[in-house]
């Protein structure tokens, strides 16, 4: 689930996915205290497609969005969020103290220093406010029947970018704590095949078969792409994804 679009065909899929997994992830926040209202700041927005729903779930919340300036993303990436935000920027660096919640979703993991970010992201938050990660886990997708062309497309494209960690999501607990936020709780978000449907689901794992394109090569990507359209056939398939919602509260005391 990259955070940052390069196509129009990345940003119709990141649309997709914030509205297929909403809910679930708006209840997984509520559970760890983010507010419904004040100033929060979304990290690694993309598109801002996520805090555009957020603030019509709660009218009285703004969702202010950045993208860092070192990301390569779609051309028209800019107006577009703008759009769906009450501001946005690009940044080299997050604010300090100026946000009552700050949030990120699916961006840890593709930041080479987590800690870093989680610890930017606590300073930009004021004593008191939220901060809040939602992760994947790679090794909690599973699928039935097994794809194991799946299986190989990922721990290729995983050997690809060995600098970041596709499990970050396991470790959002540790990270708040490191972070020395106070309050972590952890809620896991589970996404299955039955409740967003076959289709939905399939598009979440798009961007494994893309990246796996220079990893494994077309040959190989023709076979899973085959092998996944037989298991979306078959009338008995599953698959699940477990995520995690993590969060903690920075201290008054700081």
């Amino acid at each position: 689930m990259p955070a940052i679009p390069r196509s129009k065909r990345d940003l119709d899929r990141l649309a997709l996915q914030a509205r297929a997994c909403f809910d679930r992830e708006a209840q997984a926040l509520a559970a760890i205290g983010f507010p419904r209202e004040g100033r929060a700041l979304d990290v690694g927005c993309a598109a801002g497609h996520f805090g555009s729903l957020l603030k019509q779930r709660y009218p009285h919340i703004q969702v202010h969005g950045v993208n860092f300036d070192s990301d390569r993303t779609y051309a028209d990436l800019d107006e577009l969020t703008g759009r769906h935000l009450d501001s946005y920027a690009r940044v080299a660096s997050l604010p300090k103290d100026a946000f009552d919640a700050v949030y990120t979703r699916f961006f840890l993991r593709h930041v080479p220093t987590p800690e870093g970010l989680v610890a930017e992201m606590r300073d930009a938050c004021m004593p008191g406010g939220i901060v809040a990660a939602i992760e994947t886990d790679d090794g909690a997708l599973r699928t039935f029947p097994e794809l194991p062309g799946l299986t190989r497309t990922l721990k290729a494209v995983h050997a690809n970018h060995s600098e970041v960690d596709p499990f970050v999501g396991l470790r959002l607990r540790d990270l708040m704590i490191q972070a020395r936020l106070t309050d972590v709780r952890v809620v896991p978000v589970v996404l299955s095949s039955e409740d967003i449907g076959k289709d939905v689901f399939l598009q979440l794992l798009s961007p494994f078969l893309d990246a796996g394109r220079n990893a494994l090569g077309d040959g190989e990507l023709r076979r899973v792409t085959s092998e996944i359209a037989a298991w979306r056939r078959h009338p008995g398939a599953f698959a699940s994804w477990t995520l995690y919602c993590g969060g903690g509260r920075v201290s008054r005391h700081a």
